[in-house]
């Protein structure tokens, strides 16, 4: 009967007791590392669209200065807004998934079946597709 109730709390001692200081310490310096990889993806994507807003309003600007004497400038000036916009937003999205996928499970959303494009989304009567 003694060798089975060794047997059983060293079984069940893990449980009871918890993790050990140096599990608790690993678990720590794995968080602590994962929230810095979180914090520099975080700081680049500030930098990141930071940067294409400032360059989408200096378009803006410039097209609005000459919209009446120079309508080919605004139509360049148009093309670059609506590149730089499309590929921040891509940008964006691709930092979001990473960070989602990192984060605790208590945070991530669950992904819709499908997602509007940003074309159909402006253009739905309503915009109901934007949802």
């Amino acid at each position: 009967m003694r060798g089975h109730g060794r047997g059983l709390l060293a079984r069940w001692a893990p449980e009871l007791l918890g993790p050990t200081p140096a599990d608790r310490l690993a678990a720590a310096e794995q968080r602590a590392a994962d929230l810095a990889v979180r914090n520099r993806l975080a700081r680049e994507l500030h930098d990141a669209v930071g940067h294409a807003l400032s360059a989408v309003t200096l378009q803006a600007s410039a097209a609005r200065r000459v919209l009446d004497h120079d309508p080919e400038f605004v139509r360049e000036a148009l093309a670059a807004i609506e590149d730089t916009t499309r590929r921040t937003v891509g940008e964006l999205d691709a930092v979001l998934g990473v960070l989602r996928e990192a984060g605790d499970a208590r945070w991530r959303r669950p992904r819709p079946p499908s997602k509007p494009t940003w074309t159909a989304c402006c253009a739905a009567p309503g915009r109901a597709a934007c949802g």
